[in-house]
């Protein structure tokens, strides 16, 4: 780590987080700005982990309740990390083709290391989502 083709700096990284409906083979209902992770992942750089992780950052996301009719159940929520930010208008992201996304990611979910979380939500409902994401680092 960092994962070949990274820029060998940790400290600019970016993390994203992003909504989509019919468990993400929908449209991107909402996406995070840029969050700065690198200095927060980079003390662990060069130190063995297993399933420990570090708290980046929370969201509340409000929709309306004619969004949330309109949209195919369940929602998903995703989480990348990023050597640097994505500079396109949203959606922004395309997490299976981005060249500087390093964290996991399977279209087919294969392999799913906790990358996403799945919910469903009504109109008027208030829903809390903790998804926690970890990524080992090798010693």
């Amino acid at each position: 780590f960092p994962p070949a083709g990274h820029s060998g700096n940790l400290n600019d990284d970016v993390a994203y987080v992003r909504l989509l409906d019919n468990d993400g083979a929908g449209v991107t209902v909402w996406e995070s700005t840029a969050i700065p992770a690198g200095a927060i992942i980079s003390p662990l750089s060069g130190i063995a982990t297993s399933k420990e992780g570090v708290f980046i950052d929370s969201f509340v996301i409000t929709l309306t309740d004619a969004q949330i009719t309109a949209l195919a159940m369940p929602l998903r929520f995703e989480a990348f990390l990023y050597d640097a930010p994505v500079v396109t208008a949203f959606p922004a992201l395309a997490p299976g083709v981005d060249a500087d996304r390093y964290s996991y990611y399977s279209a087919a979910w294969k392999g799913d290391q906790g990358w996403f979380e799945s919910f469903n939500i009504l109109a008027h409902e208030v829903k809390t989502s903790n998804l926690s994401v970890t990524m080992p680092f090798p010693p």
